[in-house]
């Protein structure tokens, strides 16, 4: 599976058995995440960093080490 047009496009004659799979997200929701500037009580009362992640967290396509190394450094 690709989910990258331009790898799958020069890999796809290498490969048996592919398929392409694009990304897809609400464009509107993302790119007006930053426009808000009211920030719900809930938050602003944490007192520490908050780490986030967006998507799937697996050994194949994400860094776990890395990951687990950020938050020790920020406990």
């Amino acid at each position: 599976m690709f989910v990258n047009r331009s790898l799958f496009t020069r890999e796809f004659a290498q490969c048996r058995r592919v398929i392409y799979l694009d990304h897809s997200v609400d464009y509107q929701i993302f790119a007006t995440a930053g426009c808000d500037q009211e920030i719900s009580a809930e938050i602003v009362s944490i007192p520490r960093l908050i780490a986030a992640l967006f998507g799937r967290i697996d050994g194949h396509t994400s860094d776990i080490g890395l990951r687990g190394e950020v938050v020790r450094m920020f406990p």
